[in-house]
């Protein structure tokens, strides 16, 4: 597939060198804080796990501690949270490209980009990222040396930004997706369910610790912690929001609660809900002290 771009940007060669301390922010768009993707897009019509074709994590390295330090944990509830967080970030997206491409972006960029640090930075970039925000300009490393910052003009943005290469690393087997999507799940609802309780409706919460019909407990936990989800979200919804407004999202991406209910599965609440439970505790005692102090 050939792609039409205009060159707005200097080589690398007038740009910070990639040596200097800030180099691993110069991979990130100003915009939208995401990795920019790599030019050229030229995928063989060939099944992407054969022999040309690989996935490109576009946060990496994948030892990194702030990505998890390579974990694959069969049971993300049984795992540190930080590691959980991090894994996260570098699951939630990717870009397919051919074997020679790969091998080039990380000689070039052996770092990677800069990554968020702490939970609440891993759940804005996850989330952003498994989205589908994406950047309208791209690098380019089709040359020996160096690279280029260029704009994809609009027509065939919409081929560099396809869901069929940028996104979710999805045509591994079923059983490996499923567990990408219950580990970022988890990581979702987890740092949801330390949001401030105390906005839920107090006998929603009373509800889910005292039933003992598991049916109605998931039901009570999958609304406190979509209620959750979004507290977690509001301090960046509006941005993301604005950028899907301005075309910074993939074609055919909704808005941002209707991705993430997508893409987390039900396994997920029911992971997170001893953690809830553990929360809604330390909730009412804080209440219950407050009430006292009074």
């Amino acid at each position: 597939m050939s792609t039409t771009v205009e060159r707005t940007t200097a080589t690398a060669e007038s740009e910070v060198s990639l040596e200097v301390v800030d180099a691993r922010s110069a991979l990130l768009d100003p915009i939208t804080g995401q990795p920019y993707l790599v030019l050229p897009i030229d995928i063989p019509a060939k099944h992407p796990d054969g022999e040309m074709v690989t996935y490109h994590h576009v946060r990496y390295y994948r030892r990194d501690e702030h990505l998890g330090r390579g974990a694959s944990p069969a049971k993300p509830d049984k795992t540190d949270l930080h590691v959980i967080a991090g894994l996260s970030v570098r699951l939630a997206g990717g870009q397919y490209m051919k074997r020679s491409l790969h091998e080039i972006v990380h000689d070039r960029f052996p770092r990677g980009p800069r990554l968020p640090v702490d939970r609440a930075q891993k759940f804005q970039t996850a989330v952003t990222t498994v989205v589908g925000i994406v950047p309208r300009e791209v690098i380019d490393v089709s040359k020996p040396e160096g690279h280029e910052i260029v704009h994809v003009t609009s027509d065939d943005f919409e081929k560099v930004a396809d869901c069929q290469y940028v996104g979710l690393e999805h045509f591994r087997s079923a059983s490996t997706a499923a567990w990408a999507q219950r580990t970022m799940g988890y990581f979702f609802l987890r740092h949801a369910s330390k949001q401030d309780l105390e906005q839920i409706d107090p006998s929603q919460l009373d509800q889910f610790v005292h039933t003992r019909n598991r049916e109605q407990k998931v039901m009570l936990a999958t609304a406190i912690l979509g209620g959750c989800l979004e507290m977690a979200v509001d301090p960046f919804r509006t941005k993301l929001d604005e950028l899907r407004r301005k075309g910074y999202a993939q074609p055919g991406r909704s808005d941002v609660l209707s991705e993430l209910r997508a893409i987390i599965p039900a396994s997920s609440f029911e992971l997170v809900m001893p953690k809830l439970e553990t929360e809604i505790h330390d909730t009412f005692r804080k209440m219950q002290r407050r009430a006292v102090g009074h």
